[in-house]
């Protein structure tokens, strides 16, 4: 059993080639730079993770996390 409820930015629908990230280049995440480069195998909580068609939790970052949305969204 897992209990690592931490999400990869690669399974995130905004995570782009060369490791960008949309919601970052929409202004969407006051915590990341909008031309970060992300690590696609790094696991965190992310507010503005959006999941693809195959992720059975079809909640969104702000949803899974709460806490993290007060702090991560703009």
């Amino acid at each position: 059993m897992n209990d690592d409820d931490r999400i990869l930015c690669r399974d995130c629908e905004h995570f782009q080639p060369r490791g960008a990230c949309g919601a970052a280049l929409a202004g969407t995440l006051k915590h990341l730079a909008k031309h970060a480069r992300l690590d696609p195998g790094r696991r965190h909580r992310c507010a503005g993770y959006q999941p693809g068609r195959d992720d059975p939790d079809q909640r969104t970052g702000a949803e899974r996390f709460p806490g993290c949305a007060r702090w991560q969204l703009r």
